[in-house]
């Protein structure tokens, strides 16, 4: 696995130029990238024992423990996913490091900033890349471009309640946005002045934990106030609103709730050629896009 489309509705393609990840707070405990990492460690093995290639599933088997079906920490580099960004000629909307963190301790600057070269040399493209230790993330764009990235890259960081605030904070200073996914808690103390974007989603698949819509409605209300744009992904598999499946449907959801914006310049709708109406309710319509 390396480059994918995607049916994570913000994005449209992923690409994983690193393998392998290390748990660093509750939102990971029911890492779905574990969870793929696993099965493409499995079917690896079976590959490998049929005598066959296994091309970019190689790293899969150094990174995940099949037997306690955990992270080893091992991180592997998988730079030739680098040069898909070249290669593809229309421009996408791209997820990078959708099953890692690009600023796991593990992964050397020298190959931190060989994954911003080849985003730089392909920027008809849109990145969006992720991140729970956002420190190091501000760090190094600080480090690396004196402010803010360039407008076709942009850095986030994933946070799921109120102990880890101070990522929002990390992420103003180099005008980063924040994935709220998935919400374990209500945020009322959280400061989104300055943050361009946020995604907002409950958990879902195995063991999935509550997210209740009020936690939503809120995060929507304070962006509102402090001029940040809302995109809520899903309400979550146990939404106190009766939804189907991870509740990803706007059309099960109150009118409230219901939406989903992007910045200017990242609809990978827009980005294709394309437009879709943007989906909001009245306690977004603050953020009307054009």
């Amino acid at each position: 696995m390396s480059s994918l489309a995607t049916k994570i509705s913000w994005t449209e393609v992923t690409a994983n130029p690193i393998a392998g990840c290390t748990k660093v707070s509750q939102g990971c405990d029911h890492c779905y990238a574990l969870t793929m990492a696993l099965r493409l460690a499995r079917i690896a093995s079976a590959r490998l024992e049929a005598g066959q290639r296994l091309g970019r599933l190689a790293p899969y088997l150094d990174v995940v423990d099949m037997a306690t079906g955990e992270w080893t920490d091992a991180i592997v580099e998988v730079p030739d996913v680098l040069a898909d960004f070249t290669r593809w000629k229309k421009p996408k909307q791209v997820f990078v490091n959708s099953m890692s963190d690009l600023f796991h301790k593990s992964v050397t600057p020298a190959y931190r900033n060989q994954v911003f070269d080849a985003m730089e040399a392909a920027p008809h493209h849109r990145y969006q890349i992720l991140t729970k230790r956002s420190s190091v993330m501000r760090d190094f764009v600080l480090q690396r471009y004196g402010g803010p990235t360039p407008d076709f890259i942009w850095c986030g960081a994933s946070l799921e309640s109120e102990t880890e605030l101070v990522r929002a904070d990390h992420m103003r200073a180099i005008g980063g946005w924040l994935s709220l996914e998935p919400l374990l808690s209500p945020l009322p103390g959280i400061n989104l002045v300055g943050i361009p974007w946020i995604v907002i989603g409950g958990e879902s698949g195995a063991g999935a934990r509550p997210c209740m819509s009020d936690w939503i409605s809120d995060l929507i209300k304070i962006a509102r106030c402090h001029g940040s744009i809302v995109y809520v992904k899903q309400l979550g598999a146990r939404s106190d609103i009766a939804v189907h499946g991870k509740g990803d449907d706007p059309a099960d959801w109150p009118e409230a709730l219901r939406c989903r914006h992007f910045p200017p310049g990242l609809d990978p709708k827009a980005l294709a050629g394309g437009s879709v109406p943007a989906i909001c309710g009245e306690a977004g319509r603050c953020h009307e896009t054009t």
